[in-house]
This record gives structure tokens, sequence and C-alpha cells, in this order.
């Protein structure tokens, strides 16, 4: 294997960065570890020789083709309904046609005998039988679902498949994607904080201009967002404002870019710096890390070195401190990343006031801490940025930067000691039009419920910005649901209750796996419910135990790992720019979301 051997798995994964490619395994998880190349991935750079210990079936791919295709509904709603009416049918069909022979047998036969022969009975009992058939029902329905079809097509609504038409109108209850679905999947930063000194992102770019006191530590900020960042603008949009231009990259890193870019030149902060390593995003470290000279980025889970380019002319570019001492020979490290992540790897935070940086004690970090958890609240997504200046002797001690080892060693060792630049608060704003579109819905008689892969503070915020959540002081947990009470003694949800002030349901990944017959049946008598970090599996076990309860179930969803969800589901709903395979396993496709 070639040591620039790098892979990319963000099909399966998530990761937006390719991986550096191992022959030791790195992790237990089979999905982690960095010596298993997946099928269905792609090799973006360097060479190697492997061994298939997996194949057809057993692969990870193959795991959710299993599950994609044997999630399917038996039947569709209108397919019930017409095989419950064919059976009636037939059954008066036999009935008469059986009373038919009978009064034949006691009566005509014996007091008019020649009125009807045996031949002649035959012939009136297959009359009788054919009589009964509804001859126009398939033209009829096929054209009434055809003209709906139509219809829903003009809408930009495309049906796989006519039955699915019916069934649309008979779904009572919508469990959908949050990301893309819900929300416009357009991150933006709305807020910034040095400890918990807040602030808007205009209110910030005023003080850079305006030289304020804190001017530093926002250029600072900025500076590790832009560098320790995988995004980048289009080169032949760059005439345009920050907000038209277009960005390659995550949805994370393209809000960061522009936030970073409103602020400074990303150019320009990248031009001050020399990348000499960097560890991407993954889902285990859930951060990211650049070691520069002379300084060092880590972004949301990433970690990269920088070393101080040559041709930079500011003596101490930033995101140095003009209260740390940095040679020329140093490097830097940036990191971004989750907080709950990186703040077990930070010894400092920079000072709200503009002076040296403060070690955390409790009280900075109950402050810090306030502030996540007020942002989280409003629905906003935090990370959190640190950096750390590394000496030109501590970096010779360490393994060659072109060794594998060299990012087990950076992780370790000099990933640690961070100091934090600060908080940044995303958002990713609902559609305008979704809490009409769900007030509509429950006029309807339909039940919508949130099915996300994100936190449940965040969770529940946004739906309660959509409307889902209607009350969110009053939300139940898994603790509120009795483990031992009879199933058949829960009251069954009515959707014409005249209740007020429903009350709604917070449900997170790992209590679906704790939860028992009773608790699933006091789960879905729920009106409103939000699930939160959800896995594939779970999100088609939610769709199993409604559609348990007789519930038709609609599921929304665009990515690989949804579609096993999709095709289990009564309908499936994909959005038109989503994968091939979740478009594949859906029966409605949302050609304009």
């Amino acid at each position: 294997m070639s040591s620039d051997l790098r892979v990319d798995r963000a099909v399966l994964t998530g990761e937006s960065e390719a991986i550096q490619g191992t022959i030791e395994q790195t992790d237990s998880n089979f999905l982690e570890t960095k010596n298993i190349g997946l099928q269905g991935t792609l090799c973006v750079g360097g060479s190697g020789l492997g061994a298939v210990i997996q194949a057809g079936d057993s692969t990870v791919f193959g795991r959710i083709a299993r599950l994609s295709s044997t999630g399917a509904p038996a039947f569709t709603t209108l397919q019930k309904e017409i095989f419950r009416f064919v059976l009636i049918i037939i059954s008066i069909a036999i009935t008469i046609s059986v009373i038919i022979i009978i009064l034949w047998a006691v009566w005509l036969r014996k007091d008019h005998p020649g009125f009807i022969s045996n031949s002649a009975l035959v012939v009136d009992v297959v009359a009788v039988a054919v009589a009964f058939i509804p001859e126009g029902l398939p033209a009829s329905v096929t054209i009434s679902l055809a003209v709906i079809a139509n219809t829903l097509s003009k809408a930009k609504v495309l049906c796989k498949s006519l039955m699915t038409v019916e069934t649309l109108g008979s779904v009572n209850v919508l469990c959908s994607d949050k990301t893309g679905t819900l929300t416009m999947n357009r991150m933006t930063v709305t807020n910034i904080a040095v400890l918990d000194d807040e602030s808007d992102v205009v209110t910030a770019r005023d003080r850079v201009v305006g030289g304020h006191a804190t001017a530093a530590n926002i250029s600072a900020l900025a500076a590790v967002a832009g560098i320790c960042n995988s995004a980048s603008f289009d080169a032949d949009t760059m005439d345009q404002p920050i907000g038209l231009r277009l960005v390659h990259g995550d949805a994370t890193d393209s809000a960061m870019l522009r936030f970073a870019e409103s602020i400074r030149p990303v150019k320009a902060l990248q031009a001050d710096w020399e990348e000499v390593f960097k560890m991407n995003f993954n889902s285990k470290t859930k951060h990211m890390m650049k070691v520069c000279y002379p300084h060092v980025v880590t972004n949301r889970a990433d970690c990269q070195i920088l070393r101080a380019a040559a041709s930079t002319s500011a003596s101490s570019p930033a995101p140095i401190s003009p209260h740390e001492r940095f040679s020329k020979d140093d490097y830097m490290l940036m990191s971004k990343g989750a907080p709950d992540v990186l703040l077990k790897r930070c010894s400092h935070i920079n000072d709200p006031a503009g002076g040296a940086a403060i070690p955390l004690s409790e009280e900075t970090i109950a402050r810090l801490t306030r502030v996540q958890e007020s942002w989280a609240a409003k629905g906003q997504r935090v990370l959190l940025l640190a950096k750390r200046s590394i000496s030109s002797a501590t970096m010779a001690y360490a393994p060659s930067i072109d060794d594998n080892e060299f990012s087990d060693y950076a992780s370790a060792h000099l990933n640690i000691g961070l100091t934090i630049v600060g908080l940044v608060g995303l958002v990713d704003p609902p559609r305008p039009d979704i809490p009409e579109t769900v007030r509509i819905m429950r006029g309807a008689g339909i039940r919508f419920f949130m099915v996300t892969g994100d936190f449940a503070l965040t969770a529940v915020a946004i739906a309660e910005q959509c409307g889902i959540v209607t009350n969110a002081s009053r939300l139940h947990r898994l603790a509120d649901l009795n483990r031992d009470i009879e199933v058949s003694s829960i009251s069954k949800f009515e959707p014409e209750s005249d209740d007020d002030l429903p009350s709604s349901l917070v449900l997170s990944g790992p209590d679906l796996m704790e939860m028992n017959d009773s608790q699933w049946e006091q789960a879905c008598q729920y009106r409103e419910i939000v699930f939160a970090r959800t896995t594939p599996e779970q999100k088609l076990r939610i769709v199993k135990e409604l559609q348990r309860r007789d519930c038709v179930v609609g599921m929304t969803g665009d990515g690989v790992n949804d579609a096993p969800s999709l095709k289990a589901a009564d309908v499936g709903i994909a959005m038109g720019g989503g994968s091939d395979v979740a478009m594949e396993a859906a029966d409605l496709i949302l050609l304009e979301s």
C-alpha cells in the first residue's frame, strides 16, 4: 500500500473528506477502522492491494440492499380494499348460486319437472356468477388513478406506481426527515461567542471594522473557521456577493467559509499559512484537525497543522494572539468540532476582553456551556473552534509527517492543551411554508412526526419552529412510558379528540432499543413525536412498529441509509435531489423539493 492511499466513504458514512488508508486495524468498529475498504466507495488517491473478506449481501451495501428489497408492505391500501371487495362479491355470488341449486333440487325439479333441465341449471348458475363480476372496475380504477397521477405530475410529483396514488390519500402518519426536507439545507452562521461574549455576524463584522477591543478575538475566530475548512469558493462566482457565491463542500463548511469571508478574504487568511498536515472529520473523533506552519487548525472534528508561509508579511497572522509567543519556526494546530468532544482537549480559552488566554475552570466551562445550551435550544448547531501553538522543538520529537503513525501521534500528543478561540452557532432554517403544511396535514387527520439523526435538543427546537411540537414545555420522554402496563389497557389514539394541548414525546435512538411492546403501544398514541439520533435500522423499526398498530405510514428521505425505511413505508417519498438509491426505493419522488 502506498503512503498516500485515500478512500472516500461519504456515500455510506457521511464523511465529506477521504480518509487515509492503513494496513493495521485502527478501530474495532468495522465501519470506522481505516484498513477496510467498503464496496461502492471510491479510492481517490494512492494505490494498494487488498483481500476480499466479504462479498454480496455480506457487504455494507449488501445489507442495506437486502433491507430495502424485503421491507415493502405486502399490499397497498387499495389492493387490500379491492381484495376485500372481491371476497364480498365472491361470497354473494357463491351464496346465490348455492341457493339457486337448492331451490331447483327441492322445489322446481319436483313440482315443475322439465322447467329447468340439468344443462340449463349449469348455464343459469354460471350466468348468475358472471353477473356479479364488475367488468368495469379495473378500467374505472385505472382511469381514476391515472387522472390523479397526471394532476400530481403537474405539481412536480412523480408517481412510480398508480397504486401509490390511493395509498397517499390514506396516510395517517407522516415520518419526515429534518435536514433538506423540513429545513432548507442551507447552513448559516448566525452567532459567535468568545466565552460568553455573544454577537451576531453583522455586529462581529462591525467590531472588526471599527477596531473594537474584541476585534482580535473575532479575527482569530474567522481565521480558524476559514483555514480549518474543507470547502472552497467556485472561482467563476468570486465576483458575486458572498451569499450568492457557489461553494464546493458540505453545508457546515460552506457556512463557516462564508462567515470567514465576511470578516476577511479567506484567500488572504490561507496565504499566511502553509499546510503541513490535515486530519479530516470522521464519525469517530467528531472533529477535524490541521497542522500548519506556523499554526495548526482543527475543523469540526478535523485537525490541521499549518506553518506560516514564507511570503506572509504579517508578524503574527491570525489566529496568533498578540499575547502569545510564536516563533517563525513554530507550528499552529487548529481544530473545529463538537463542544462535548473538543472541550476535553482544551486547557485555556481566549479572554473576551482581549487579554491573554484564561485557564479553563469550572466557572468558565459553566459560562461556555450556558451559551452552548442556549443556542442549541433555539435549534442552532454549535461548533467549538480551538488552536494550539506547537514549538519546533516539540515537532522534532514527532514522527515524520509523511509517516502513517503521525496521524495517531498528532491526535494523542498534539491535539491536546488547546486554547478555545470561540463558539460558532449555525442554523439550517425551516422552509417558510412548512408550518402551514403541518397545520393543513393536522387538519386532514395526519399525524406529523420528525425522524432525524440530530441531537434531541436541536431537533425539538426545529420541530417547534415547524409546528410539529406545539408545546415544548409538555414534552414526555422514555421515563414517562410505563413498562408494566398491559397493552390491552392502553387507550387508542383518537384523531377527533378535542385536546387543545396535545402532549408531545421525544425519543432518542438508544431509547428505542430499550422499549418493550407496552412502551411502543403508548408511544404510538401520541399526537406529536420527535425521534432523534436515529440510525437507519431504527428508522426501519419505527415504520414497522407504526404499521403493526394499523397506521398507514408515509416516510420521507433522501440518503442511501433512508432506503430501507422508504421501501418499508406504505408511501416512500424521496427528494428529487437525493441519492439514486433513495429514489429507487421510494414510491413518490418530489421533483422540486
